[in-house]
């Protein structure tokens, strides 16, 4: 009865375990992934952390700076247009497919629409 006791104990740990590494790592990889979405979207933020993990000195930001002041709005320009062109390709897709679709189904791609707003980054 000890051991079974034991064996039990063990395998409601490794369980758990697995359960809470799995919602711990979505967290994780979620909160990265917002991160990385603002420093697409904000200049200055790009330049702060470019500044800080290639650990550039005062001088380096000031030689650099004329150089990200001019690249980096165009990036991000870049990224608003691919983004556009995205969904509206994901558009004309739903639209093709609609007619061969199940009213649940229809429904689906409804609800996920609503949910994604404008510059929000897919589930």
């Amino acid at each position: 009865m000890n051991k079974r006791n034991l064996i039990l104990t063990v395998l409601g740990t490794l369980l758990l375990g697995f359960v809470f590494g799995f919602f711990t790592s979505g967290r994780i990889t979620h909160a990265r992934m917002a991160r990385q979405h603002k420093f697409m979207k904000s200049p200055i933020a790009e330049k702060k952390h470019l500044a800080k993990i290639l650990n550039l000195t005062d001088k380096q930001v000031q030689q650099i700076s004329p150089i990200l002041d001019t690249m980096l709005p165009k990036r991000i320009e870049l990224f608003k247009t691919h983004r556009g062109q995205m969904d509206a390709l994901r558009d004309s897709m739903f639209t093709s497919i609609a007619p061969f679709l199940e009213p649940t189904q229809l429904n689906e791609v409804a609800k996920r629409k609503r949910h994604r707003g404008p510059g929000r980054p897919p589930r």
